[in-house]
């Protein structure tokens, strides 16, 4: 791979980790607008943890979800916000794919749920079917 293909590949990687990002909160805005969700949540890019990496793991490989409507949460709801955020095996796919690593969850009082997202991916075999 030349240093030109090392630079498209950079930038394309950082769109995609940006429009990640800015489509979580689009949905998320949306959810509490809508009155689907008490909870307004938001997303930003993070440092991550080291004991997460992986061979994708960029810089900031970390995704934290903070809860922008000042609601506190104690640590078992952060724990169910990321697991159903998890839960979306191709957003898993999509985060580790661009880089991601760690998932944190956080309330306006600082608790939270810190995860690898390394967890939550889920092999299918050549049949289709998923070994849990």
């Amino acid at each position: 791979m030349d240093i030109i293909d090392r630079i498209i590949d950079w930038f394309d990687t950082t769109l995609e980790r940006r429009n990640l990002i800015k489509n979580f909160n689009k949905r998320a805005e949306d959810a509490w607008m809508n009155g689907y969700s008490g909870i307004y949540l938001k997303a930003k890019i993070t440092w991550g943890n080291s004991a997460n990496k992986t061979n994708f793991s960029r810089t900031y490989s970390g995704i934290t979800i903070l809860t922008a409507s000042g609601k506190e949460l104690d640590y078992v709801m952060c724990q169910m916000i990321g697991t159903v955020i998890m839960s979306d095996m191709k957003l898993c796919k999509g985060l580790v794919k661009s880089g991601f690593d760690t998932l944190e969850v956080r309330g306006s009082n600082q608790v939270g749920y810190e995860s690898s997202l390394q967890n939550y991916l889920l092999e299918s075999n050549n049949d289709g079917t998923i070994d849990l």
